[in-house]
């Protein structure tokens, strides 16, 4: 199984956003190159690696504009608006993952 994740750099600062098949061990190699502390704020679970991509790319995409380099964003992006994402693939998440989904983004 791969993960969107979304990960924060301190209390209010900026945003990552990638995909990872361990997002625990991601955090761990970016803590290690970060003196603020890294912390997980959502993991989306997603059927494969394909799926895992569209995601992350159309979040990347979504929030273009307040991104600051690279993975990393603007701590201001809403993060609830994530649920209005159009898949392209209407089966993109199985019904119990559908469920995580939203309670990591209510």
């Amino acid at each position: 199984m791969h993960y969107v994740y979304l990960i924060r750099c301190g209390t209010r600062g900026p945003i990552k956003i990638g995909v990872s098949k361990n997002v625990k061990k991601r955090l761990e190699a970016l803590q290690c190159g970060n003196y603020n502390k890294l912390k997980i704020i959502a993991e989306i679970p997603c059927a494969d690696e394909r799926d895992a991509y569209i995601l992350g790319s159309k979040l990347h995409s979504k929030f273009y504009d307040h991104r600051i380099r690279g993975e990393w964003f603007a701590a201001d992006i809403q993060l609830s608006s994530i649920r209005d994402i159009e898949l392209e693939d209407e089966e993109f998440f199985e019904d119990e993952l559908t469920k995580e989904y939203e309670a990591v983004l209510a």
